[in-house]
């Protein structure tokens, strides 16, 4: 709904996109919500997760090239998701409004 998808991008069964921009050869697998977001090239959101969403202020979420997000993690509006993040590097279930997740492993282990 509102959104823009770039070539390759995958959505599965049960996915909702909404307001937001996925750019080339993003996977949202089953039961992902979207809500005004940008991702860039190559990202994976895992099933029942959710990314963004509807607040009284416009908050934008944003998730960085080659970043996989693990099944069942909420990333709230706002929140900022570097490049090549993995699911090692979400230490809780819930990322906050404002928190900017980055990648623990070192250039040469991405």
């Amino acid at each position: 709904i509102h959104s823009v998808l770039s070539p390759g991008v995958v959505v599965k069964s049960g996915a909702l996109i909404r307001d937001s921009i996925i750019l080339t050869d993003g996977i949202i697998e089953n039961g992902a919500s979207v809500i005004r977001s940008i991702f860039d090239k190559r990202v994976t959101v895992g099933s029942q997760t959710s990314v963004g969403g509807i607040t009284d202020q416009l908050k934008i979420s944003m998730v960085g090239k080659n970043a996989r997000i693990p099944s069942g993690i909420a990333i709230e509006p706002g929140a900022i998701i570097g490049t090549d993040v993995g699911a090692a590097d979400f230490t809780t279930s819930t990322v906050q409004t404002g928190d900017y997740l980055q990648t623990r492993r070192l250039p040469y282990e991405v």
